[in-house]
């Protein structure tokens, strides 16, 4: 079983490498919630993660009310359904 980290806050590069460094797995899942989804807008971050074997998903409703709707790979966008299953099905920290 993989660990989702629910990020809900905006976090810069150093801040999510610290945060990764101290709770996550190589092959843990990052869902990327509210303002947090705003930290793939950072091209050093987005850049960062595509490096990463981390599997990168962003909740689509918080995403299109921000008006985004280019993210290119690693991002992935879900349901609210599909975070609610991801969620029930696996350990979870937020951050």
């Amino acid at each position: 079983m993989t660990q989702v980290h629910l990020i809900s806050q905006y976090t810069d590069l150093n801040q999510l490498q610290q945060n990764l460094d101290r709770y996550a797995a190589t092959k843990d899942t990052l869902l990327f919630i509210a303002e947090g989804v705003l930290s793939l807008t950072n091209e050093t971050v987005h850049n960062w993660l595509k490096q990463q074997a981390y599997d990168v998903l962003l909740l689509e409703a918080d995403c299109l009310c921000r008006g985004l709707n280019a993210l290119t790979p690693p991002c992935q966008l879900i349901s609210d359904e599909q975070m609610v299953e991801l969620l029930v099905n696996n350990k979870n920290i937020s951050w």
